[in-house]
């Protein structure tokens, strides 16, 4: 049961994050999805700082107890165990993550070590994530690629409309999708 559970907080997590990146940004009167970075909603003296932070640490809680929850998971499946580690690194890694300032501040000369830092944290957190990707892959094979039986993905209607698109033809006959063919799905 708690190994579900903390599967579970995966998929909240990620809900969770995409909240996050959606609606925090709305509560900064003149943020930019376009010209501003999301690391700039948790800035030192942001407006949206004290919202970013506390959601930010529920995240990572959840992101620590999915890292453990697919470490207990693999049952042997060395890269899938090393897919948990890494998650449950990276996570640890954003429970430590140093603030940066404002940009304003910083084209001003106004960056410290923490501004320095922030990117280091940052660069760490993708290697360790892309990381975790690949070994889940590794670890899954074609189930990290394939939709899931009768999910709307492996519809021969979706099968056709994803390959019409695909080539940029409006035909949809008989065309089938080679990761999503009758076997796959």
């Amino acid at each position: 049961m708690a190994r579900k559970v903390s599967l579970a907080c995966g998929i909240v997590a990620s809900l969770l994050y995409i909240v996050m990146n959606v609606s925090i940004p709305l509560q900064w009167q003149g943020y930019s999805f376009a010209s501003r970075m999301i690391s700039e909603l948790s800035a030192i003296d942001a407006p949206t700082r004290s919202l970013w932070v506390p959601l930010g640490f529920i995240y990572t809680t959840l992101m620590l107890a999915f890292g453990w929850g697919v470490w207990v998971s693999a049952r042997g499946n060395r890269p899938l165990r090393i897919a948990g580690a890494l998650i449950f690194i990276y996570s640890v890694i954003g429970l430590a993550w140093p603030p940066m300032h404002q940009r304003e501040v910083v084209a001003a000369g106004g960056a410290t070590l923490t501004d320095t830092l922030h990117i280091v944290w940052s660069a760490a957190w993708v290697t360790f994530m892309l990381a975790a990707i690949a070994f889940a892959a590794a670890g899954l094979g074609k189930r990290f690629r394939l939709p899931p039986r009768g999910s709307p993905l492996c519809s021969r209607q979706s099968r056709s409309r994803r390959l019409a698109s695909a080539n940029g033809s409006g035909s949809t006959r008989s065309r089938r999708s080679r990761s999503c063919s009758r076997s796959a799905c």
